[in-house]
């Protein structure tokens, strides 16, 4: 559930226990230290699909995604064009 005015869950508390910063460890593990998006191995950040504010498991491996800093900022700013996106974009299109 999202806090009033704020954009951001009761989840994106947990982002700041020790249990987070494992599972983020884990999650980076999983995906070979590299964005899951461009293959780079900078800066790297968990991305969660669904959202926390939709209200996911802030711990679910499943739902946690590598990214690099660039493609996580692009990503939120609704300009990543991760595979098949564009496709399912321009079929939504189509059908409307």
């Amino acid at each position: 559930m999202a806090l009033p005015g704020r954009g951001v869950s009761r989840n994106h508390a947990a982002l700041h226990s020790k249990r987070w910063a494992l599972t983020r460890l884990q999650a980076f593990e999983r995906d070979g230290w590299r964005c899951t998006n461009c293959g780079a191995a900078g800066r790297l950040e968990a991305h969660h699909e669904p959202p926390l504010r939709a209200g996911a498991d802030p711990y679910d491996l499943a739902g946690i995604r590598t990214l690099c800093r660039n493609c996580h900022l692009q990503h939120h700013q609704g300009e990543s064009e991760t595979p098949g996106r564009a496709e399912w974009r321009d079929f939504v299109a189509e059908m409307l």
